[in-house]
């Protein structure tokens, strides 16, 4: 019983630091560098996991994140005079931080699926796939996109690396992330 309440911690703890690498590789606090390790705790956290824990953790790792980037939300005068109540307004935040952390839960969800399906070479060789595809769908998805917070953002300090943005989009560079991402972690995910 001890053992598995560790392991719920361990898990957890990992999930808020992935979360707060990635938050801190994004403005205000400019650490880019961060990115290309941000997602290391998160996938080592889901690594073995059932798809339903691999969807919790992940679902919370992004609502941790968006609530770290758009803290400033709520800081906002007249979004905060428009909302009567300060519960509608919390409440309303809450819901859009789970939205959207839902991207990170269903990256986890199929990122586990593959793992359990083909193994966990394969899933880290999927995952920039994966990530890339539900980045361009929260990119795009009608009145509730938001191309806002993604990955290869991150990187604005970094004129010469973000050169190949101009070749193929941010997309391309975010598949670049995610994939040095899973070759890092090929050696722990091994042992």
């Amino acid at each position: 019983m001890a053992s598995r309440l560790f392991r719920h911690l361990v898990d957890f703890s990992l999930v808020i630091a992935s979360s707060v690498l990635l938050v801190l590789s994004f403005p205000s606090f400019n650490l880019g560098f961060l990115a290309w390790i941000g997602l290391l705790p998160l996938l080592i956290a889901i690594n073995g996991k059932s798809l339903k824990n691999s969807f919790f953790l992940s679902l919370i790792c992004g609502a941790v994140f968006f609530f770290g980037v758009f803290y400033w939300i709520l800081e906002v005068p007249k979004y905060v005079d428009v909302h009567e109540s300060l519960l509608a307004l919390y409440l309303g935040c809450v819901f859009g931080f789970f939205y959207f952390g839902s991207y990170f839960g269903f990256f986890g969800l199929a990122y586990t699926a593959v793992s359990k399906r083909l193994g966990i070479t394969q899933a880290l060789f999927a995952a920039p796939f994966i990530w890339v595809s539900l980045e361009y769908i929260r990119s795009n998805l009608s009145f509730l996109s938001l191309p806002w917070a993604l990955l290869a953002h991150s990187q604005y300090q970094y004129p010469s690396v973000i050169q190949i943005v101009s070749l193929a989009g941010t997309r391309l560079y975010t598949h670049i992330f995610q994939n040095s991402q899973g070759n890092k972690s090929l050696p722990t995910s091994l042992c």
